[in-house]
């Protein structure tokens, strides 16, 4: 949109919740607790709910990325 000139600033957002996975993975390995279903599971427990966002604005000379922040918390 601001390569067409419509639109001077957006932002871009997403984000997942793949956290209802996990908690399907454990009830699952509670269940049935043998080391081959904790195998089977456990790449379903290394995901987490993330989100990002990025505002974008028209720029007519020095145009880049000028500021940026990433965060986590592991809760």
């Amino acid at each position: 949109m601001i390569a067409t000139g419509a639109e001077e600033n957006v932002a871009v957002v997403t984000g997942e919740v793949p956290s209802h996975v996990a908690l399907g993975c454990i009830a699952d390995i509670n269940k049935n607790p043998t080391q081959e279903n904790f195998q089977q599971k456990v790449g379903g427990l290394t995901t987490g709910d993330a989100g990002g966002a990025v505002i974008l604005q028209r720029a007519s000379q020095h145009s880049g990325v000028k500021t940026y922040s990433f965060s986590s918390q592991g809760r």
